[in-house]
């Protein structure tokens, strides 16, 4: 996984599980005096090796298609699940002010900054 700061990659680590960015941190023994917003971190996996039909699904994916049909019914749970993990779309699932989180017709999703650059540099799937 990699650890970076507004963007920016200041370690990795080698792991087969998620890890907080507080444990990140630790591990990589950063000091956070150094660095002036805290939000700025983010963590993300290294080394995935996005597919052709990866890129062509981050390129289409949005909450609701055209016909109205929602990305839970469009796409696979692992398909979601694996994108997620690896930082290339982050899924949005409120939760009511009671506590008891909506269903998953309330949630969202949307393509990461990260996902973004790795579907273009793919060219979105497209052959050239």
């Amino acid at each position: 996984m990699k650890l970076k700061y507004d963007g920016k990659v200041i370690g990795t680590i080698t792991t087969n599980h998620n890890m907080s960015i507080e444990d990140a941190i630790e591990l990589l023994e950063v000091n956070v005096d150094d660095y002036a917003d805290y939000e700025l971190f983010t963590m993300g996996w290294s080394g995935y090796d996005l597919s052709r039909e990866d890129a062509q699904k981050l390129g289409r994916i949005t909450t609701r298609d055209e016909a109205g049909t929602h990305f839970t019914q469009i796409y696979d749970t692992e398909w979601l699940s694996k994108m997620e993990t690896v930082g290339y779309i982050q899924i949005n699932r409120p939760t009511h002010q009671t506590g008891i989180p909506y269903g998953q017709e309330e949630w969202t999703v949307e393509v990461t900054p990260e996902g973004i650059e790795a579907g273009e540099e793919m060219n979105w799937g497209e052959e050239d």
